[in-house]
């Protein structure tokens, strides 16, 4: 379960096992929507993502890391068969955290990587619903996110200053090699198409997994509210993923490594070797939260996709919000 993520654009992991059946033709049929593109030509949209990451103990958390970035998406082409899209970063901004050693780093850092990838476009192939079925620049894509992640490990001039607090660098930027970091980007954009083509039920459906041997046992529930007078719709999926009682002391340690929070990996290390409850099914769970708000035309309003991990009331919060703030040019 430990993930490998992007700084720049959303990781929105959406749980498939709650997805229906497609449905062969789009809007509310029966209780039924299927979410559709219905995108033109020359359609143009800016957003703002703002994610966040909070590591907590019990009630108390602390913010350790923050960043804003700025995108247009705009549809290049538009035949009988498919949509090409063209996501470009413009802007990003970084949040200030408690630990100043590790802001200054951090800011210090993503300015190296941005300054390589200012402009970056990533285009993306969907068919007619808006699947995306094609990245059209994949290389170009890698190249130039494997360069600003090697430039911004090698110059930043916090380097010396981050070695000496105990800092890993590769932590900040969330990826282990400049592959997975650029993977990351290619995969944060994907995500922001990964409802298209899939249909819900009007209301609220509720689903219970049993463990197997590749998946834990979860509960799940998706609500689909439709506006039948304006076509808007929202999407809401939430999953608690019951963590088994044979992986608790890895998970605990793995995210231990991943906290920059002192107090709070100190927890995680003692939990790991605990003995777990095996009665208690709470005892570590794994949850996912996804919301969309979609307009009648298919063009996502507003994104919000949240993912903690809770070991004995302690762990990691990760929180994405996507908004749009313009309307079609």
């Amino acid at each position: 379960m430990k993930k490998k993520t992007a700084v720049f654009l959303p990781a929105l992991a959406f749980m498939t096992a709650v997805l229906m059946n497609p449905a062969s033709a789009a809007g509310a049929d029966g209780g039924q929507l299927t979410v559709a593109a219905r995108f033109d030509l020359a359609d143009s949209s800016s957003f703002e993502m703002h994610r966040t990451v909070t590591e907590f103990d019990g009630e108390s958390g602390e913010q350790t890391y923050g960043i804003t970035v700025q995108f247009v998406l705009k549809v290049t082409e538009v035949t009988e068969r498919w949509y090409d899209m063209e996501c470009r970063l413009t802007d990003f901004s970084v949040d200030e955290v408690p630990d100043r050693i590790l802001y200054d780093a951090f800011t210090s850092v993503l300015d190296y990587a941005w300054n390589g990838m200012s402009g970056l476009s990533v285009t993306l192939r969907t068919d007619t619903e808006g699947r995306v079925t094609r990245v059209l620049n994949s290389g170009e894509v890698y190249r130039k996110a494997r360069a600003a992640y090697d430039s911004a490990c090698k110059e930043s001039r916090y380097m010396n200053s981050v070695a000496d607090a105990g800092v890993d660098v590769r932590r900040i930027l969330r990826a282990d090699d400049s592959y997975e970091f650029a993977k990351g980007i290619i995969e944060d954009v994907k995500a922001l198409f990964q409802l298209y083509g899939n249909a819900f039920a009007e209301g609220e459906t509720r689903r219970h997994s049993d463990q197997t041997k590749d998946s834990c046992e979860s509960d799940t529930s998706t609500s689909l509210l439709l506006d039948r007078n304006s076509g808007e719709y929202v999407i809401f999926v939430n999953a608690d993923n019951y963590i088994p009682y044979f992986e608790v002391e890895s998970q605990a340690t793995d995210l231990a490594g991943e906290c920059f929070n002192d107090e709070v990996a100190r927890r995680l290390r003692v939990i790991s070797a605990e003995e777990p409850d095996r009665s208690d099914r709470n005892y570590a769970v794994y949850n996912s939260q996804l919301y969309f708000r979609f307009s009648s035309d298919g063009w996502p309003q507003e994104i919000v996709s949240e993912e903690t991990t809770r070991i004995v009331g302690a762990g990691r919060t990760e929180r994405t919000s996507v908004t749009k703030l313009s309307e079609k040019m």
